[in-house]
């Protein structure tokens, strides 16, 4: 954490840091991970206080997603999932209504211990939290024999030729900017989270994806969504075979 109580840059290892009273923003269908930026516009009444306060003070906030069980409960206190991820306000403009158009970078991903009461004066949510620091492969020193090295080359590449072959399917207007190599130098976790924020899957698919305790273990459950997600139409038709007459 800095001086300022944000959480830091720093990607290095290590779990445990605890935050207390962090905003936390829950949304039913907006999944953040760390070092991947998303657009948010705010537009009710207690968010918007709570991004005003955030501004003044630190620039972060919790993002939260809500069980699926609780959607209805928004207007409320809606359960949410243990983990979430901390975001850093980028940039935000305030449009004349009062709503807030903004930029969210994702910073680390925590987990919440408690969500204590809150004065009657503040209506949006806050939380003690831990924060859970996962290793980077990209930043930790280590022997090209190393075999976590290795299983993340190979599961970098394997997600790269699914995710191709998905786009060629489903997206091919994305498909030169993929292919022209943009991508091939920016970090292993920076890569895996900015596809599980591209792919079009569930909420929960994506929550599952966040939960993975390491990049090692989110390229791996992402290659397992990606042969799942291509292999959806073929089992659609087996499924209903009236379909192909």
């Amino acid at each position: 954490m800095s001086d300022d109580g944000a959480p830091s840059e720093d990607r290095s290892s290590g779990t445990g840091q605890r935050v207390e009273m962090l905003p936390i923003f829950p949304l039913p269908s907006v999944v953040l991970f760390p070092f991947v930026r998303v657009p948010l516009f705010i537009f009710e009444p207690r968010y918007r206080q709570m991004i005003k306060i955030a501004i003044e003070r630190d620039g972060v906030i919790g993002m939260v997603t809500v069980v699926p069980d609780e959607i209805e409960m928004m207007a409320g206190d809606p359960g949410v999932f243990p983990i979430g991820c901390v975001g850093r306000i980028e940039s935000s403009e305030q449009r004349p209504d009062g709503t807030y158009d903004l930029v969210l970078e994702g910073v680390s991903r925590f987990r919440i211990e408690s969500e204590g009461e809150r004065p009657i004066e503040q209506p949006f949510r806050t939380a003690d939290v831990v924060l859970l620091k996962e290793p980077d492969i990209d930043l930790t020193p280590a022997p090209n024999n190393d075999p976590a090295v290795r299983a993340i080359e190979e599961y970098r590449a394997q997600v790269h030729a699914q995710y191709t072959t998905l786009l060629e399917r489903e997206a091919p207007e994305f498909l030169e900017r993929f292919r022209s190599g943009q991508l091939d130098a920016i970090p292993n976790s920076v890569y895996v989270n900015s596809i599980a924020v591209a792919l079009d899957i569930s909420t929960l698919e994506k929550q599952s994806l966040l939960d993975c305790p390491s990049t090692l273990a989110r390229f791996e459950r992402l290659l397992a969504v990606l042969d799942f997600k291509l292999a959806e139409p073929r089992l659609h038709a087996i499924a209903n075979p009236t379909s192909l007459q």
